[in-house]
């Protein structure tokens, strides 16, 4: 029989916590001292520029991980990082636009390099989606939905599709008693909040998937419900 490892203290996570606080802090001290100096030896300064501030994202993203993992199944904690993920979502936007710019140039001048296949696999997918899914300021997540919803593309493992598809049913589970007009998600009960969404692809198919997530019903504890979610 497996013997089971004694649960770790809240001091030892609090310790963490603060380690990974650190080498976030450090990290972006490093990145404002290099960044100028990267640029001005790249070839290609405006892609240099692009992949920096996609960094820039995921250290938002990561920032607001690292604050909020003390509290795993309370999702009330995300509403103190509402203007973070606003900040994601713009410069998420800003990112897309210099992108689409760029690829434009590309076209019209003939070329087609390695700046347009950065611009189609920008990278943004991800910190959308987690915007998506954790922020409950209506407009901040309906905004993260249509950046996905306006680069449909594939990065990796990640499906924009897919993440707008979860995103557009997540919300419709947790506002469907809600009143989805509030500037503020502060006012979401709890008990409306989902969590552990997962996704398990079909075998079979590329546009089915299964979605499942955990809720909690009248305070009581959190259940597990699954349901199949299909995309164009």
């Amino acid at each position: 029989m497996p013997t089971l490892s004694p649960p770790i203290s809240i001091s030892t996570l609090l310790d963490d916590q603060q380690d990974i606080r650190a080498c976030l802090e450090s990290w972006l001290h490093f990145y404002h001292a290099s960044r100028d100096r990267m640029a001005s030896k790249a070839d290609d300064q405006l892609q240099i520029s692009l992949a920096g501030r996609l960094l820039l994202v995921y250290h938002s993203m990561a920032c607001i991980m690292t604050e909020t993992c003390i509290a795993p199944t309370n999702d009330s904690v995300f509403d103190y990082y509402s203007p973070e993920f606003a900040s994601i979502v713009d410069q998420c936007m800003d990112l897309w636009r210099s992108a689409a710019q760029m690829m434009a140039e590309d076209i019209s001048s003939g070329h087609c390099t390695h700046r347009f296949s950065f611009s189609a696999d920008m990278g943004f997918i991800l910190p959308l989606y987690y915007t998506g899914l954790k922020c409950r300021v209506p407009e901040t997540r309906r905004a993260a939905l249509a950046l996905l919803l306006s680069a449909p593309h594939q990065e990796g493992v990640w499906n924009g599709r897919l993440a707008a598809r979860v995103i557009r049913r997540v919300i419709e589970i947790e506002e469907r008693d809600h009143d989805s007009d509030s500037e503020t998600g502060n006012n979401l009960p709890e008990f409306n909040r989902i969590h552990d969404v997962r996704i398990e692809l079909s075998d079979c198919s590329t546009t089915k998937a299964v979605l499942s997530y955990k809720i909690r019903q009248a305070n009581g504890p959190l259940v597990t419900r699954q349901e199949d979610i299909a995309w164009d």
